[in-house]
């Protein structure tokens, strides 16, 4: 072979290895999209599209469980698909309480750690478990701890009215008769009467006038904090029997005709950690509880020292 021949093989074989690195490299890069326009025809190189973190679910979460640092994660996104109110670092949501079922790869935003206004009837169903039934108990600031339960927290009911006393019938009475009533006013009696329910939702009433704005944030005239008349109807899940003495109860709240005091229904707020425990023993409280267990001095009539 003559050594012309020889140099122009050797040339073809150094331009062929040098189009096949060059071709590596392009398609190496990341792809950029392109600026050309009008007059250039140039292929430009536009920005890329910017991305941040958000905090995302690594697990189901529950409905009323505080966040654990293995449940959560976070993800590269688009900046233009954030949701609005979602976090950056998963430190801004450990041991906050969740008041929605969490599904995994959800993306965490304010409104998953507060019940808001309003609570959704798909909300309140998902929820609810088998065998428990959603009962709504009206609520103030003083039976409803201020009207800060919100959905997932766990609460007892605790109710007081006033009993009127009964004596037997007298020995030697009939044996139709009937127990009499006792002499004086009716006596103060309140009980624990179910313990550890799950709030499933809340609504507040939407208010309509600067007024009713100052009772939705619990605020007084002139910015102090105070009792408004602020309501709330808090939605509970709890037993058959448990919806039959919560309706008892709710019916007998009001007066009848101001002949006898009619029951107070007030909710109490457990702590989260509480939500498998056992129920207390409590003995229900009358004055003869106050007077024996608790060293309350009861009201004896004093009688006046005769006049010397």
């Amino acid at each position: 072979m003559k050594r012309s021949s020889r140099l122009i093989i050797l040339v073809g074989i150094l331009l062929a290895v040098a189009a096949f690195a060059a071709t590596i490299y392009i398609t190496s890069q990341p792809t950029q999209t392109g600026g050309g326009g009008g007059g250039g025809g140039g292929t430009g190189t536009g920005p890329q599209t910017a991305t941040v973190k958000v905090v995302v679910a690594s697990t189901d979460i529950a409905l009323g469980s505080a966040i654990e640092a293995l449940q959560v994660s976070t993800k590269d996104v688009p900046a233009t698909q954030a949701p609005a109110g979602s976090f950056t670092d998963p430190k801004q949501v450990i041991d906050r309480v969740v008041r929605r079922d969490i599904r995994a790869s959800d993306v965490l935003i304010d409104s998953d750690f507060s019940g808001g206004l309003t609570a959704s009837g798909d909300d309140v169903l998902r929820a609810l478990k088998k065998g428990l039934r959603a009962i709504a108990i009206q609520v103030d600031q003083t039976t409803g701890v201020g009207t800060l339960i919100q959905p997932g927290d766990r609460v007892d009911v605790i109710i007081g009215f006033k009993i009127q006393e009964m004596v037997a019938p007298a020995a030697g009475a009939g044996a139709g008769a009937l127990p009499q009533v006792f002499p004086g006013e009716p006596q103060l009696s309140v009980k624990n009467i179910i313990q550890n329910v799950e709030v499933l939702g809340r609504l507040l009433p939407v208010p309509t006038t600067a007024q009713g704005q100052q009772a939705q944030q619990g605020t007084a005239p002139g910015g102090a904090t105070g009792l408004t008349d602020q309501h709330a109807i808090v939605v509970l899940a709890v037993t058959a029997q448990q919806a039959e003495v919560l309706k008892y109860a709710q019916v007998n709240s009001t007066d009848n005709e101001g002949a006898t005091p009619g029951m107070n229904v007030e909710l109490i707020l457990r702590s989260p950690q509480d939500a498998e425990s056992p129920p207390d023993k409590t003995s229900g409280i009358v004055l003869k509880t106050l007077v024996e267990q608790y060293g309350v001095l009861p009201p004896f009539p004093i009688l006046a020292e005769p006049v010397k």
